[in-house]
């Protein structure tokens, strides 16, 4: 999970499938319901392996999820501290020109 676009309008279900998505897309939401449909023909041992699967699917997403959030996390500290220095500046531009008035 490199080089991510992070949209801030996601909430946790358009998190979860663009994460899911890179990993397992059979357990994207539009397809849980039906995944067991796909392997009606499938023996216990089979099905324990592909379930064993999954919670290997699901400890990445896991993984993923703190990548992501501490890539958000620091995308939102970044702004701020933008935000906060381009505010300081025109504040300080303000209160200058204010002098520059008063001294003339």
């Amino acid at each position: 999970m490199t080089n991510i676009h992070i949209n801030p309008a996601w909430g946790m279900k358009d998190v979860y499938q663009f994460l899911m998505g890179h990993i397992n897309p059979q357990l994207l939401l539009e397809n849980v319901d039906s995944l067991d449909d796909h392997y009606e023909d499938e023996t216990a041992a089979e099905k324990k392996k592909r379930y064993e699967g999954y919670a290997g699917d699901f400890e990445r997403f896991q993984e993923d999820l703190q990548k992501f959030l501490a890539t958000f996390s620091r995308m939102t500290k970044n702004a701020r501290k933008t935000l906060f220095s381009v505010a300081e500046r025109s504040s300080v531009q303000r209160e200058q020109t204010k002098i520059d008035h008063l001294l003339a």
